[in-house]
Formats: structure tokens, C-alpha cells, sequence
């Protein structure tokens, strides 16, 4: 696809994106800090449930120090609204630790008085930031021309045809700064963003569904296609026969060995058992050893 192509391409998708979702735009009186902090929250999820999952945190803890000395599995049950509460309680968790070792304390300011290179780089030294929460912070608080990418939106971008495996391997999409203006850059960002987190929740949605094919309308192969529950108890009972089937061949089998096996024994005398003949002159001989014995008795 042509640099050209491509850029006409986000811009039908921008458009489309805008008759279904409202902006959300980042909330200006939260520090560098706290933007980082709602990052973690927002990758992989939807506005609202951050949001939610964002109050939570500062509802239930006494301060940012109690939240980073509380177990992933605490903080987990306070992410139990997003997608992977998991994930995101370990990139908080790790984020906390990191920030608090290197200044102990819990803020960002400092970023603001460096160059958009320096301060990426800054961010990336912070245990548990991820290329979405540093886009994310460089967007909302910096003001630098970036669009966060969390895996769900990639994925999109993937079945819309508007992303390679090696760009959706690297987090980075090819010409899509040149194709979506600065000022348009945070708006774009979060309407694509709605389109992944929505499709992480639920791929099969019929909403999610037609957005897609509004979008790409060849990317119907591509959609995942969820096997009906009948399908997969018919297959799952043709297997157990199957199996069954299979066992009872080889259950008889080994039966019928044994009762050969055993009619054999019976029928053929061991090698130290004296033929038939014998047997019956041994048993001729005890009876008139027994009737001697009676006749003396009685004598």
C-alpha cells in the first residue's frame, strides 16, 4: 500500500470513527504523574472503566505509597472492571516501584523541562511503562505528535488491513503521524483507541462488527468467528464415541486373550501330571488298598 493510499485511508477511518464515538479528551489538572498512572489503567480498556478503575485507586488507599507497597492480587480486585485487571495491577505496581526508588517521591514535573527525545527516554527507564503509556503521556501531557498504540487497536489495525505483522510487532504504524495532523492528533488517538477497547471486550459484537465492515468492507474473512455451542457438542460427543469405540475392541480383545489363555492352562496338563492312564491305575489301586483295610478291620 502506497504512502498516498494509506493516508486516504486513516482519513476514512477517522471519518467513520466520528459518526460513532465521541472524543474523550485527557483531563488537564492531572499531573505527568497521574496521566502515567491512568495510562497503565487505560491500555487494553475501555475510557470509562479506566476512569472508574483510576478513582478506585485514589478511593480506596490512603496514598500512592500504600498502593505501591499492596500486592498485584489487591490491586488486581480493583481492576476486576478492565480487561486484564492483572496486567494492569503489575505495569501500576512496577510503574510505583520504579518512580519511588529513583526520587522517592511520586512525581514527574521534571519531564516538562525536556526536549519530547529526552523525555522518551526518561520514560522508558521507568519499570513497567509500555509503548502505549509513554505515547500516551507524550500525547496528553507533553504535547508531543504521537498516536498510543495498545495491542487491541494494532489488532484492528490489522484486520483493517492497515497494518503489517513486523509494524504490529514494533508498535509502530508506517505514515500514520503524516496522515493524521497534530491537531488532530488527540482526537484520533482516542476515537481509534474506543474502536480497540471495544473490540477487545467483546470481538463479536454486531456494533464492533459493523464498524469494521464500514471501514473495510474485504475484512470480513478476517473477523474471528466463534464456533456455535451445538457445533462443538456434536464434535466433543463424535469424539467420546470414538474413544469409547476404540476401547471396547481392546477390552474384549484383552478378555478373550485371558479366557484363552486360561482355557489353555485347563486343558493342557502341566508336564510333572502323569498321563490319563496312569492317573486311573494310581485311583484303582487306592480302592483296593482301602477295601483291605475294611475287611481287616472287620475281621
Amino acid at each position: 500500500m502506497t504512502s498516498s493510499n494509506r493516508t486516504a485511508r486513516f482519513a476514512q477511518v477517522y471519518e467513520i470513527l466520528q459518526r460513532h464515538y465521541q472524543p474523550v479528551l485527557p483531563d488537564p489538572n492531572r499531573s505527568i504523574f497521574e496521566l502515567l498512572i491512568f495510562g497503565c489503567c487505560l491500555e487494553d480498556a475501555p475510557f470509562q472503566r479506566a476512569e472508574d478503575s483510576f478513582a478506585r485507586l485514589q478511593q480506596d488507599f490512603f496514598d500512592w505509597n500504600e498502593v505501591r507497597v499492596s500486592t498485584v492480587r489487591e490491586l488486581s480486585e480493583v481492576f476486576c472492571d478492565l480487561p486484564e485487571p492483572t496486567e494492569a495491577a503489575s505495569r501500576v505496581k512496577r510503574v510505583l516501584q520504579s518512580i519511588f526508588e529513583a526520587s522517592y517521591s511520586f512525581e514527574l514535573d521534571s519531564l516538562r523541562r525536556q526536549t519530547l527525545s529526552q523525555a522518551e527516554e526518561s520514560l522508558k527507564k521507568i519499570d513497567g511503562t509500555t509503548p502505549f503509556t509513554i505515547a500516551y503521556v507524550l500525547q496528553s501531557a507533553l504535547g508531543g505528535h504521537v498516536i498510543p498504540l495498545d495491542r487491541s487497536t494494532l489488532e484492528v489495525l490489522r484486520l483493517l488491513d492497515l497494518a503489517t505483522p513486523e509494524e504490529i510487532s514494533q508498535g509502530q504504524i508506517s505514515g500514520l503521524y503524516r496522515a493524521v495532523p497534530k491537531t488532530k492528533g488527540i482526537e484520533f488517538a482516542s476515537l481509534l483507541h474506543q474502536l480497540g477497547a471495544a473490540y477487545k471486550v467483546n470481538p463479536f459484537a454486531p456494533s464492533v462488527r459493523q464498524i469494521l465492515l464500514e471501514i473495510e468492507p474485504g475484512c470480513r474473512d478476517r473477523l474471528p468467528c466463534r464456533r456455535s455451542f451445538v457445533a462443538v457438542t456434536q464434535a466433543g460427543d463424535g469424539q467420546q464415541q470414538q474413544a469409547a469405540g476404540a476401547e471396547v475392541p481392546q477390552k474384549r480383545g484383552r478378555g478373550r486373550q485371558r479366557a484363552e489363555a486360561q482355557g489353555a492352562t485347563t486343558q493342557s496338563p502341566p508336564a510333572n501330571q502323569p498321563p490319563a492312564s496312569r492317573a486311573s491305575e494310581q485311583k484303582s489301586n487306592k480302592r483296593q488298598t482301602k477295601k483291605r483295610r475294611t475287611g481287616e478291620e472287620s475281621t
